[in-house]
């Protein structure tokens, strides 16, 4: 796990500083205490069953495919020490398994998923606790391309699965698609040229190629992909948890968020007021505006932090 947690410093800033656009987009903490019977019921539920996708650092990922790691667990540490619920880790070996035991009623919680429609045919969703846009990864000497429909008849590399792949089969159909089962594999298979690019998460992609030192490549926003929050994806038989979970998640503030954010990547530069005072939060829901908000920021910050590595 060491060499995963050694991240670069300025996808820590970028992670912290959404974190905290994101305490803007959520509501004012619920001061309505949950019931002693709500309390009772949730600490004799049985233990809910989770999977992870072992590949999608920092997010959530497991190198043995035993333990989970990730922003998504501890997420799920808060929410376990919130309501009292027991979890229990269902190890997979690829996303697709995790996807295929969830509709299978194996397991009782995905928690980090995007919403789509094909996915609400057997999950329920929380409210989204992150946010992170698309980018198209490319060779650095390549045009750049921050549409997709300038990829038609071209090979694109895919992850299996993943919302992205849903999205780009239903509205680019003669894309040239290429089917990969990680985010890195993706990535390398960009790097040797064997498909002209591919649309990940901006977090995921930044962490992978920092981490595996990959040169030669370039993100470039996709406009049009529209802004995915990471949500709790949770079967139709356990929908009341829903909620629950969103009950936790409102009980949050922005420096916990921070917090949590914090155990995945380094604070140490980071000092004063921004850490200690973190800004109060404003409107109920993850509303237009605050995702306008949180894209500007990014992008911002992205030209300003990660100069050559990253074109827009």
């Amino acid at each position: 796990m060491g060499k995963l947690l050694n991240v670069a410093s300025k996808f820590s800033v970028l992670l912290i500083l959404l974190a905290t656009a994101l305490g803007y987009a959520y509501g004012e903490s619920d001061k309505r205490a949950l019931t002693a019977e709500a309390r009772q019921w949730l600490e004799n539920y049985p233990a809910i069953r989770f999977a992870i996708d072992n590949d999608y650092p920092p997010f959530e990922f497991s190198e043995d495919k035993q333990t989970p790691f990730g922003i998504s667990k501890s997420y799920l540490d808060n929410i376990q020490q919130q309501l009292k619920v027991k979890f229990e880790f269902v190890p997979t070996k690829s996303w697709l398994e995790a996807i295929d035991k969830m509709k299978k009623g194996e397991v009782d919680l995905l928690p980090a998923v995007a919403l789509t429609e094909q996915r609400t045919e057997f999950m329920r969703f929380t409210k989204p606790y992150i946010a992170l846009p698309q980018a198209l990864v490319s060779l650095e000497h390549k045009p750049e391309v921050n549409d997709l429909v300038l990829m038609t008849g071209k090979p694109f590399a895919v992850i299996s699965g993943y919302f992205s792949e849903e999205l780009i089969r239903t509205n680019y159909p003669d894309i040239l698609l290429q089917p990969y089962t990680s985010p890195l594999m993706a990535i390398k298979a960009v790097k040797r040229g064997h498909v002209e690019g591919t649309a990940l998460n901006f977090g995921v992609a930044s962490y992978l190629i920092q981490q595996h030192k990959i040169d030669g490549l370039k993100l470039v926003s996709l406009p049009k992909f529209k802004v995915q929050g990471l949500r709790m994806g949770i079967h139709p038989d356990h929908y009341k948890l829903v909620q629950y979970f969103n009950y936790a998640i409102n009980q949050m503030t922005a420096h916990e968020h921070q917090r949590i954010l914090s155990r995945w990547v380094e604070l140490s530069h980071l000092k004063g007021d921004f850490i200690s005072n973190p800004p109060k939060r404003g409107s109920d829901l993850l509303d237009v505006k605050a995702v306008i908000i949180i894209t500007i920021l990014i992008l911002i910050l992205v030209a300003i932090l990660l100069h050559k590595t990253i074109r827009w």
